[in-house]
């Protein structure tokens, strides 16, 4: 009975609700399966983002509002890269626009990470707020604290994100933003390892570390942070 009204729930969607549904759900796969009936996908490189949705910008208009989102899940030059996104959102009429400002993107010892990240926050200055991911476990809200403290010291504010969605959810809420030509960025030397990163994602052989700081930057500015003076 319950695969029956599922079946009629699909249905009704595709034979008259077919684009207000394709607009309303993010994730490309799931719009495939419920707006097209398509069935047994996964999600490959390319379904989420394409470097063609993001566009130069030589400067961020202001007002803005700035984040940098700390992706700390980083173990030596073998392991995953310490990922720290300077994000800022500025909006033009109605339009919100976020543009990747500048990228940490580094494989560092994990005793040079705090280093990093107070240096850091330090030349991003105090309009900058950092985000720190937190890590699973008993052990990563230790360590953010300690990170956290630190940086209060130093006059920053910091916020520490515990993320809840996974992967697939915060890039799914991204990729319609940058599709739209929504999301842009500053040339930096890291830029190519960006997009090489989020172009690739979610090949499991390509790293994801970008991926998790656009997304967790761009969240906090939609949702959490004060919205940009217009």
């Amino acid at each position: 009975y319950s695969f029956c009204g599922i079946e009629t729930y699909i249905n009704d969607i595709k034979q008259n609700n077919k684009e207000f549904m394709s607009a309303q759900i993010n994730d490309p796969i799931l719009r495939a399966q419920l707006v097209d009936g398509v069935w047994g996908l996964k999600h490959s490189s390319g379904s989420f983002f394409k470097e063609s949705y993001f566009s130069v910008i030589e400067k961020v208009p202001t007002p803005k509002v700035s984040v940098r989102y700390w992706d700390k899940a980083c173990s030596g030059n073998a392991g995953d890269y310490l990922c720290g996104m300077l994000v800022s959102h500025f909006i033009d009429g109605l339009t919100s626009y976020f543009v990747i400002e500048d990228t940490v993107l580094i494989k560092p010892e994990p005793a040079e990470v705090q280093n990093i990240i107070n240096k850091t926050s330090l030349k991003d200055g105090p309009n900058v707020t950092c985000i720190l991911e937190k890590e699973p476990g008993s052990s990563g809200k230790e360590i953010s604290d300690i990170y956290k403290a630190f940086l209060q010291r130093l006059g920053r504010r910091v916020l520490v994100d515990d993320k809840k969605a996974s992967k697939i959810d915060r890039a799914s809420s991204v990729a319609p933003l940058a599709k739209e030509g929504r999301i842009q960025y500053i040339q930096q030397k890291n830029i190519h390892e960006v997009l090489h990163q989020l172009v690739n994602f979610p090949d499991k052989n390509i790293h994801d570390d970008a991926v998790d700081t656009l997304s967790g930057a761009v969240y906090y500015l939609k949702y959490k942070m004060a919205q940009p003076s217009v």
